[in-house]
């Protein structure tokens, strides 16, 4: 699908001045590390002849090696470059994710803020942050926290599944209700069996991490 070609720009839009990106789902940042597009870049940027993507696969040409056939076959020597500087300050990335990414510009001053609305949530590696929001200036102002790393925040671990996954973690409002009971299976409303804490968050639709089978779930 054309709409494809810009998927990748979400991450010229959430790109830091430090060379990182705004968090989102089950990323963990590389603190001091410059994270490149690699791939993504190069094979997004041959097939649309993107300027743009190819211009950031060039910057930092990093892919690994087991990949290096896909610029063999792949990679237009001739593409041009234009760097991100003359896009437009805010973009919309839209149905089925709605999120909305404002920048006040593309050098190291510059203030970055992001609004999430979710029309849909795919679960597991997308968190339950609809409504949630970021701000980036000169360093990590609002933030989405959490970690996905080391045995206390691994995959299913307490933090895993009581917080960086959940609303609390996020800059999204919580609507407590005691009675409520988060289950490890709500599918037609099935079980009752407690799959995590109460954060007074957004419903986890799913078994467990479950992704939903369909639109409707």
């Amino acid at each position: 699908h054309p709409g494809q070609q810009f998927v990748p720009y979400c991450f010229l839009y959430r790109r830091r001045a430090d060379g990182q990106f705004l968090p989102s789902g089950d990323v963990n940042p590389s603190r001091g590390r410059k994270t490149p597009l690699g791939l993504l870049s190069l094979l997004a940027g041959s097939y649309y002849q993107d300027e743009y993507l190819n211009y950031e696969f060039l910057k930092r040409p990093k892919i690994d090696s087991r990949d290096k056939f896909f610029e063999f076959l792949w990679r237009d020597p001739e593409l041009g470059q234009r760097d991100s500087s003359d896009l437009p300050l805010s973009r919309y990335f839209g149905y089925p994710f709605g999120w909305a990414i404002a920048r006040t510009g593309w050098d190291e001053n510059s203030a970055i803020a992001e609004m999430k609305i979710n029309v849909y949530n795919f679960i597991n590696h997308q968190h339950h942050d609809a409504g949630s929001f970021q701000i980036y200036y000169r360093g990590p102002l609002a933030i989405d926290s959490g970690a996905y790393s080391g045995s206390s925040g691994g995959y299913n671990s307490p933090h895993n599944k009581n917080y960086f996954k959940r609303t609390i973690a996020h800059n999204s409002l919580l609507v407590y209700d005691p009675d409520e009971v988060f289950e490890s299976q709500n599918y037609g409303g099935a079980g009752k069996t407690p799959f995590a804490v109460n954060d007074g968050g957004q419903r986890l639709n799913g078994p467990q991490w479950g992704a939903p089978q369909d639109l409707e779930d």
